[in-house]
């Protein structure tokens, strides 16, 4: 495997983290921020309900399966299907990839492979930038999270309280 090859699987891997725990956090945040202003939320035409309906409607289209997905995915396919694969949870494994393969999310595909240590040695240099624009895919998709009002109102809360903390100790006063 080139260079490129793995420097690209690494940023594959660092980008499915970030976008893991910021899906994680926006759920958490959205969460809160619907408990907490419920009464507001449905008063008032709500900026945050648009923005989770647009994201709705735009997973809800599925574009035709890369000439990649469906490579690494049959590649895979052979390995972890239940019928081959005699580990305990290889059918839940199988339904998550197929899962990924069904949502097209090629990212999540080879972080999966490479978490399992399967090799995806049949991805050339020529792959990654298509690979590279998955990348940004999902970039773009964290960045539209942390714009939402529930990730603003959440992460305003903390920052506060990280000030008073640092103020606090900076003055060595216990915050309380």
């Amino acid at each position: 495997m080139n260079y490129k090859v793995k420097k690209t699987f690494l940023e594959v891997e660092l980008i499915e983290l970030e976008y893991q725990e910021t899906l994680e956090l926006w759920e958490e945040y959205n969460k809160n921020f619907n408990e907490d202003f419920r009464s507001e939320l449905q008063s008032m035409n709500n900026v945050e309900k648009k923005q989770i309906n647009t994201i709705k409607e735009k997973k809800k289209v599925k574009p035709s399966k890369s000439h990649l997905v469906k490579r690494i995915y049959r590649n895979l396919a052979k390995i972890m299907h239940p019928d081959v694969c005699k580990d305990e949870d290889a059918e839940e494994q199988y339904k998550k990839l197929t899962k990924m393969y069904d949502d097209n999310d090629l990212v999540g595909i080879i972080c999966y492979a490479n978490s399992k240590s399967l090799k995806l040695s049949f991805i050339e240099a020529a792959d990654c930038e298509f690979i590279s624009k998955k990348i940004e895919e999902k970039r773009k998709f964290i960045f539209e999270k942390k714009q939402t009002v529930s990730w603003f109102w959440a992460t305003s809360e903390k920052e506060e309280e990280e000030k008073k903390k640092i103020i606090y100790d900076s003055l060595g006063l216990n915050n309380q």
